[in-house]
């Protein structure tokens, strides 16, 4: 019985993917809504609920239903990294901030996390922000930025 009943969500999510290719985006939205309520402990629903609505022009929705699914996967990197990507293209760039320290200190060797962050902190890291931190005298953070560039 256990494995018809996960051989039907996979169905179901099949079918959700189909319509959205088909951009029946509505339909497929209205049952991957219905797979995240009957089944909040399965990730895949949220993450292609939250992709079809961000599609549809509905980013602060996308982002809502990501975060809710963090009640029951707080650990998962792959979340959290869509939760920022969200946030920074809503402009919510604190809050990615928090999230990206959060995330940090449970995978600080990501890549990925190293770089956000860096980009984050660090909105002027240009050669001209560097060449105007020279001319101001300010040494250390025009060699700072340079090394950045890898200059």
């Amino acid at each position: 019985m256990r494995k018809d009943k996960k051989t039907n969500l996979a169905k179901q999510l099949r079918m959700a993917e189909r319509m959205l290719r088909t951009k029946n985006h509505n339909k497929a939205i209205e049952q991957l809504k219905d797979m995240v309520s009957k089944y909040p402990n399965w990730l895949s629903p949220y993450f292609m609920l939250s992709n079809a609505l961000h599609k549809n022009g509905e980013t602060e929705e996308a982002l809502e239903i990501l975060l809710e699914a963090t009640h029951f996967e707080p650990f998962s990197l792959v979340l959290k990294k869509h939760i920022i990507n969200l946030y920074l293209e809503y402009g919510n760039r604190e809050s990615a901030r928090e999230l990206l320290e959060e995330i940090f200190l449970l995978f600080p060797q990501d890549e990925w996390i190293k770089t956000a962050t860096e980009k984050l902190q660090s909105p002027f890291v240009t050669e001209t922000m560097a060449k105007l931190y020279e001319k101001q005298g300010y040494i250390d953070d025009a060699r700072k930025i340079f090394e950045k560039l890898g200059h």
